[in-house]
């Protein structure tokens, strides 16, 4: 013991790493080094040694890490990087370790839409708070600061994704943008609260919840379309076409000529505004997207991505359908005029369908397909601008819109542009006409709802529509069927009155 006792020993370096710190010792008559580091255990501190198996300093140091790193993983029941850090040091999660978290096993399993929203959001905070800031740290004084600088707009400032440091511009933010900010912070850090490791949470609790938050604003008005409105619009849509016909664009707003080549036609900013030529696409397509938003109910997005082989004028076609669907056959005389296939791929719910069509579009469809002149079913029911195989885009029919729009009139002069209009307002329009005549589960079916909320047994198990009810629905008129004695003239069906 005595000569144990007398053994010098003296500290060469020390190397830290994942929170750990490594004495790197040499003792004296030993050709090599030591490590040694301390860890907490049950509120106390242990020593952990051992030996480096070198005498060279540098190579001491690499091992000294490559040691941490084991330990932590070690004493961390397996885990590493961040999660190892939590349990063993203890360590306050900072904002930029929650959003890396977030963004390795949050995003991945969102939609693009909204991964690309989080993302912006998590760029924001990164922005005008840091990276650095410890979450439980978090007070009324960040948020506030937060706000003022998103108000006035922060330019030029630094933030690093993946390493990479970039510029980020911000604008001024109005009131449901900030409110969006710290709703989408809070969603964050209430997933977190769900991560966990061996039983803990790494967020144990919501730094958010006893602050002052932005209000929620109120919900912008959503604007119905009119029967009016709608029949001043598809009385100028062949004009408003002509019109796109006559005036054609290419590259810097030079005029085009028809032998010139479909490449040099579209480009840049005129291929995502949709003013660009129109030339190939066949005659009467704007009428045609009147109907179909009108007759049909559907989303902008479902109407612009029908195929020709989604139409089924026939009853083969449309037994095809509900085959491949996995639904019975519907005799003619139900859907006397035909139907559509939503496909699933561009529907919000995800569901395929096959919905009949009423006389009206039974009747467009007929004439634009003549004009339209394929029949691969894999051709584009209304191309875009763009090139004849690729369906309509999103701003090429808002571009389309607000054309017929601005050619429309109205006995009192111009027909002036709603506020927050577009194609939606027919969808609210097809909903609205039927609240007081159908069931709302027949008109979620037909229009492109979903029905999760009808989740009691009466409704997904014993509710079950006849194909002649969902064909009444999709053929209804609001001036034609909606009589104030509430019968449908020639169906012989008696409707609720509006006030009965």
């Amino acid at each position: 013991m005595g000569k144990q006792s007398e053994t010098k020993e003296r500290v060469v370096a020390t190397v830290k790493h994942v929170g750990l710190e490594i004495d790197l010792k040499h003792r004296e008559g030993s050709p090599v080094l030591q490590m040694e580091s301390r860890i907490p255990v049950n509120g106390n501190s242990k020593r952990v040694r051992l030996s480096s198996r070198t005498s060279d300093l540098k190579e001491a140091k690499a091992r000294a890490k490559d040691f941490a790193q084991a330990l932590l993983s070690k004493l961390a029941g397996g885990a590493t990087g961040l999660a190892a850090k939590h349990l063993m040091q203890g360590s306050e999660l900072t904002l930029g370790e929650v959003f890396d978290v977030y963004r390795e096993k949050k995003i991945p399993l969102l939609k693009p839409g909204n991964a690309r929203h989080m993302e912006k959001v998590m760029t924001v905070f990164e922005t005008t708070t840091g990276r650095d800031m410890i979450v439980a740290h978090f007070s009324q004084t960040e948020v506030d600061s937060h706000l003022e600088q998103r108000k006035k707009g922060v330019p030029h400032i630094q933030r690093f994704t993946g390493g990479v440091p970039r510029n980020v511009v911000l604008r001024r933010a109005g009131k449901r943008a900030l409110f969006d900010d710290f709703d989408r912070l809070q969603s964050i850090f209430r997933w977190m609260k769900t991560v966990r490791l061996r039983g803990e949470p790494l967020l144990r609790v919501n730094p958010l919840d006893d602050l002052t938050l932005p209000d929620p604003v109120r919900q912008a008005r959503r604007p119905v379309m009119s029967v009016s409105r709608y029949e001043a619009m598809l009385a100028v849509a062949d004009s408003a076409e002509a019109e796109l016909r006559a005036h054609r664009f290419g590259r810097r707003g030079a005029k085009i000529s028809d032998d010139e080549p479909s490449h040099r036609k579209v480009s840049g900013r005129r291929r995502r505004r949709g003013d660009t030529n129109v030339g190939h696409m066949p005659k009467g397509f704007l009428k045609l997207l009147l109907v179909l938003a009108r007759e049909t109910g559907h989303r902008r997005s479902a109407v612009r991505s029908l195929r020709v082989g989604d139409i089924l004028l026939d009853e083969q076609a449309v037994e095809r359908a509900l085959a491949l669907i996995g639904e019975e056959a519907i005799p003619e005389s139900a859907w006397p005029f035909g139907a559509i296939y939503w496909s699933m791929r561009h529907d919000k719910q995800e569901i395929d369908r096959v919905i009949p069509i009423s006389k009206r579009v039974h009747d467009a469809l007929v004439a634009y397909l003549e004009e339209r002149g394929t029949d691969d079913p894999d051709a584009p029911l209304v191309p875009s601008a763009v090139g004849p195989n690729v369906c309509a885009g999103a701003a090429e029919m808002e571009f389309w819109f607000l054309k017929v729009e601005r050619c429309a009139t109205s006995p009192r002069g111009a027909l002036p542009h709603v506020f927050r209009g577009g194609w939606h307002m027919f969808r609210r329009m097809w909903r609205s006409e039927r609240a007081e005549f159908f069931s709302d589960k027949l008109v979620a079916i037909c229009g492109g709802w979903g029905t999760e909320r009808w989740n009691d047994a009466m409704n997904t198990s014993y509710l079950h529509f006849a194909a002649r009810a969902v064909y009444l629905c999709v053929e209804f008129d609001s001036v034609r069927d909606a009589p104030a004695n509430g019968l449908i003239p020639g169906v012989n069906v008696a409707v609720r009155a509006p006030g009965r």
